[in-house]
């Protein structure tokens, strides 16, 4: 669901909720591999419910994997603000308003 039709305080609780679900490792901050991973994991599981229906496997191709490698990256360089290599809910909260859309349909 689009934050952009949410209220402010629904719409925070929406992309706290995502924070958690890719703070694999629950210390506060994300990584590259927990993004990483989770945007795979969600395509992947998008991608086989899809598939199925046309009874194929679902399994990401290299180009995917590829794509949301350098999706991962720009994610990072966008978001991560102090440059410690990690995400920190007040930057995630933060880019949301420049990926949130593409990450919506990714995790949706």
């Amino acid at each position: 669901m689009c934050a952009c039709f949410l209220s402010a305080s629904n719409a925070n609780a929406m992309i706290l909720s995502y924070f958690v679900v890719v703070d694999a490792d629950g210390n506060g901050r994300l990584s590259r591999k927990e993004i990483l991973d989770v945007f795979t994991k969600f395509l992947a599981t998008k991608k086989r419910k899809n598939k199925r229906q046309q009874g194929a496997d679902g399994l990401l191709t290299y180009e995917e994997k590829k794509h949301l490698q350098n999706y991962t990256d720009d994610f990072l360089k966008v978001a991560d603000k102090n440059k410690n290599g990690f995400v920190e809910l007040e930057e995630f909260m933060a880019a949301w308003s420049l990926f949130g859309d593409k990450i919506d349909a990714i995790l949706n």
